[in-house]
């Protein structure tokens, strides 16, 4: 195999070469995605050599490092700004569904032993030779088959993490029907879930959520029990069908704006603070307020006008409009063609400023106080009751 420039690079070339081309083996999803030709994210490497022995190498090539996970056996070296997550080879000796502990080895086929899914044991070195330790990596990602390593209960019981990874990955890989063996022990192990910590899940759960076609796999995971365990109740999946048809011909959005409209969505249009998802989920504070605010704006997108869009500017944040309008859409069935238009609306909207402030009447003579803060109230209402229209002039005759 031919790997692109960028994983070869002068950076990765005095990586392996610092720490010995018969030491180091790229590992991992940038050997998966480069054999299935898709976008490769970050370049993990695994080696034979133990932390100590990668930590000494880097020192001595003066290469900054992070020990970013050494309890696990991963050091980080860092060249020109990026990362390089550099793991010894390890098998299980004690799992908890939830972290293990490990113990290094110089043997490939243990490390890949150790692996969630077949497609993630290939390894390969910085020529493009592939390895395929159980011989099971390369025939499972030529069928596109998202398949656990050796017994799927087992995999899941070593960490119920897995579970949501399954149906990530097979959403983003895998073709056809999710392997059955899989899906049967994720749906037997699914109240698991809930031993994870928040952080983990919210991670996981935002990647499937976020997924280029998320529906299909959202529709498996509701038939088979895990969704409900998260979000605690059943939803349409087709509706977030619906909202990467609007997605698409959109520009300049948050990705928090679609992340919270997909949300809202699979928690069945509704939305409560202390909902079952709290227990699962992480949310921060800019979601948190898109999500509040859904609950709040009421949008006919049928005969939404320019006026209507500076109201709904004044009283809440772009992002939320924004969010509430897609899942109007969504609502009502409008079509993309007809959404761009109402769309395009909104983006030449900008948000109105009250044209009056404390100081306008402290020059009329009024004082600071209950009296003057009722007076300003007043004619904030008189001002968006006009539309936004009245002047300064206009409001203080």
């Amino acid at each position: 195999m031919t790997f692109p420039q960028s994983i070869t690079s002068p950076d990765i070339q005095k990586l392996f070469k610092t720490l010995g081309q018969d030491h180091v083996r790229f590992v991992g999803g940038v050997v998966r995605n480069a054999l299935l030709g898709v976008p490769i994210g970050d370049i993990d490497l695994a080696t034979t050599l133990t932390p100590d022995q990668v930590i000494q190498k880097l020192t001595a090539a003066k290469i900054k490092f992070v020990p970013t996970g050494i309890d696990h056996g991963t050091v980080t070296a860092v060249i020109n700004g990026t990362g390089y997550e550099i793991t010894t080879l390890r098998r299980d000796v004690a799992t908890d569904g939830r972290r293990a502990v490990v113990a290094y080895t110089d043997d490939w086929a243990e490390d890949a032993a150790r692996r969630d899914f077949t497609i993630n044991t290939l390894y390969a070195d910085l020529d493009g030779h592939i390895y395929d330790p159980l011989g099971q990596g390369l025939p499972d990602l030529e069928k596109r088959k998202v398949r656990f390593v050796g017994d799927a209960e087992t995999r899941i019981q070593e960490d119920y993490l897995r579970i949501l990874r399954f149906f990530r990955f097979h959403s983003a890989y895998g073709k056809g029907a999710p392997d059955q063996k899989g899906l049967a022990a994720s749906a037997k192990f699914a109240p698991k879930i809930k031993t994870l910590s928040r952080e983990r899940i919210t991670q996981e759960f935002a990647k499937i959520l976020m997924g280029t076609s998320p529906q299909k796999i959202l529709k498996v995971m509701q038939d088979h029990k895990i969704l409900p365990e998260i979000l605690g109740k059943n939803f349409d999946p087709d509706r977030i069908g619906s909202e990467l048809k609007i997605e698409k011909i959109l520009e300049g959005c948050d990705k928090d704006v679609f992340f919270c409209v997909r949300l809202f969505i699979a928690l069945g249009f509704l939305f409560k603070g202390n909902g079952k998802y709290s227990n699962y989920l992480i949310l921060n504070k800019k979601q948190l307020s898109i999500l509040n605010d859904l609950v709040k704006i009421k949008i006919d997108t049928k005969r939404l006008q320019s006026q209507e869009m500076e109201k709904l500017l004044y009283f809440y944040s772009w992002n939320s409009v924004a969010a509430a309008l897609i899942l109007s859409a969504v609502k009502d069935n409008i079509s993309p063609a007809t959404f761009k238009k109402t769309w395009q609306i909104f983006k030449d909207t900008k948000r109105p400023v009250f044209v009056i402030s404390g100081k306008d009447l402290m020059a009329l003579g009024y004082t600071q106080g209950i009296d003057m803060g009722k007076k300003l109230k007043a004619l904030e209402k008189k001002w968006i009751n006009s539309g936004f229209t009245l002047t300064r002039t206009e409001l203080l005759s």
